[in-house]
């Protein structure tokens, strides 16, 4: 009778095993690709709120007299239209560059603002189409963005 009752194997096999080890690095792997997505959002967000902030102070500063020509970000932080924390610009964006913010000659009502040290193609055209109608022009070199602002 002994023969016939079966024996319970205890343990897993090693097909069950490595189903499961295959099954957490797939998952594991999508975690990771979406953190990295969201991470990139982020610093995109950040960057569109950063150069709104940036257009806000240059109208205030159009809007107060100020000269088109003398438009600096540390003359914007001087005069409290930014934070003094802007300083001068540097290292300020997300992906660790400058902002700049300067006057169009001969276009009073224009203005440009630059943002360095940004990576990708992707990402400026975003930019860009985010700011739709009010981009006069833009010009991109590998890691800057140059927006004309109207």
């Amino acid at each position: 009778m002994e023969s016939t009752m079966k024996k319970h194997k205890r343990g897993f096999s090693l097909l069950e095993v490595l189903t499961v080890i295959t099954i957490a690095a797939f998952l594991a792997l999508g975690v990771a690709k979406a953190g990295q997505w969201v991470a990139f959002n982020s610093k995109v967000l950040k960057l569109q709120s950063d150069i709104n902030t940036l257009r806000a102070a240059v109208q205030q500063w159009k809007f107060s007299g100020g000269e088109s020509m003398s438009l600096h970000i540390s003359t914007l932080a001087d005069h409290a239209m930014l934070p003094e924390e802007w300083g001068n610009g540097e290292f300020k964006n997300p992906w660790g560059g400058e902002y700049q913010a300067s006057g169009v000659p001969l276009k009073p009502n224009s203005y440009v603002i630059t943002a360095d040290g940004l990576n990708g193609e992707r990402l400026i055209s975003r930019l860009v189409q985010y700011y739709g109608d009010a981009v006069e022009t833009y010009h991109a070199t590998e890691a800057n963005l140059y927006i004309t602002f109207k």
